[in-house]
Order: C-alpha cells, then structure tokens, then sequence
C-alpha cells in the first residue's frame, strides 16, 4: 500500500510540475494582454475626451445657428408688422382725407360755383391743409 500511495504522490507531483510550468507559460501572456488592455483603456479615454470637446463644439454651433435663426424670424416679423402698421395708417389717412376733405370741397363747390376765385382758394386750401395732415401723420408714425 505504501509503494501504491508513493506512486500516487509521484504522479501527484509530477502532475503539478506539469500545470506549474504551464502555469509559468501563460503568465507572459496574461501580463501582455494586461498590459495591452491597459493601453486601450487609455488610448479610448484620450479619444472619449477628443470627441466628447467636438461634440461640444459641434452643441456651442448649433446653438449660435439657432439664436442668429430666432434673431432673422424676429427681425422679419417686426418688419413685416411694421409694414402693415404702415399701411393701416395710410389706409385710414385716405378715408379720413375723403370723408372730412371730399364733403368739404363738394360743399365749397355747391355754393362757389359763381365765384371762381373763391373756389380756388377752397381747393389750395384743402390741398395745403391735406397735405399738412399727411405730414403730421407720417412724422407721428416715423417717431
């Protein structure tokens, strides 16, 4: 029993002087793909923070595109407000000019028509005084 349990403690050790120096073979391996692992770790963190400040840039302009687009939209609605505004007034101007100035003048020419010089006095009259009225309503819309 003795010869049969050294045989297995010499199979035993012979077993574990093989897996030992396996063990020593692939110990170059693990430590060179550590060491591999490591630099890729590396080189990706270096790559993350590269594209990470592009991304940034990239954000920083989109967003300049954005607030000079918004700023254009907003110039062109204030223009396009201004334009109708404009032409209100001068749409209310002219119905002012034929109401009040047109019966004016239809009343001066009833009762001037024997008295040419009266009536055109009436008419540079109306001509001075439309004309002032145009003036005033473009320079409180231009203020």
């Amino acid at each position: 029993m003795t010869d049969m349990r050294e045989a297995l403690i010499a199979e035993a050790l012979g077993d574990m002087a093989a897996l030992l120096s396996r063990l020593e073979t692939v110990k170059p391996i693990v430590e060179a793909a550590c060491h591999d692992l490591t630099m890729a770790a590396e080189t990706l963190g270096d790559r993350a923070a590269r594209a990470e400040e592009r991304v940034a840039a990239v954000a920083d302009g989109a967003a300049v595109r954005a607030v000079k687009h918004v700023a254009r939209r907003a110039d062109e609605l204030i223009k396009r407000a201004s334009e109708d505004e404009t032409r209100a007034m001068q749409a209310a101007a002219r119905e002012i000019f034929k109401r009040e100035l047109g019966q004016a003048l239809q009343r001066s020419l009833a009762s001037t028509k024997r008295r040419s010089f009266v009536w055109w006095t009436h008419v540079a009259t109306a001509v001075v005084v439309g004309s002032l009225a145009w003036a005033v309503a473009i320079y409180v819309f231009l203020r």
